[in-house]
Parts: structure tokens; C-alpha cells; sequence
């Protein structure tokens, strides 16, 4: 969660997200799990980066779509 906070606060965020996982596969910065792939991470951080970390923000955790995604679970529990 701190990690969303801080795109959302319009810092650039270099984390490690798996590429295993499909609802990830729209985040621009993943598997960034070696001290090199960090280092390469940082360095070439820039605003491009954040702008899209944030609208992969925007598309999957904006309340419209967490609401979306859980009613959709819901329906399928309840069928």
C-alpha cells in the first residue's frame, strides 16, 4: 500500500512487483529484484515513469474499479 501512496502522491516508485501475475502485467516496472535491475531502476526513474505508475494506478485501484472488481466477485460467489 505505501507503494500506491506514493504515485499517488506523484513520486516515482521503484518496488518489486511480480510479472507472474497477470493483473500486473499493465505495471511498467516489474521484477525489479536484483541489486543491479534496482540500480538500473533508479537511474533511469524519471517522469515518464510516474506517469505511467500512476495511470496503471488510476485504471486498477481508482474506488470505481476497486467497487467493479469486488461486485464482480461478489455476483460470481453468489451464482
Amino acid at each position: 500500500m505505501v507503494s500506491l501512496e506514493a504515485i499517488a502522491s506523484g513520486r516515482p516508485v521503484i518496488t518489486f512487483v511480480s510479472s507472474e501475475y497477470a493483473e500486473y502485467t499493465d505495471f511498467p516496472l516489474k521484477d525489479a529484484d536484483t541489486e543491479d535491475k534496482i540500480v538500473d531502476a533508479i537511474l533511469g526513474s524519471d517522469a515518464k515513469l510516474w506517469q505511467k505508475e500512476y495511470a496503471y494506478l488510476e485504471k486498477n485501484h481508482k474506488p470505481e474499479s476497486v467497487v467493479k472488481k469486488m461486485l464482480n466477485l461478489y455476483r460470481r460467489v453468489i451464482h
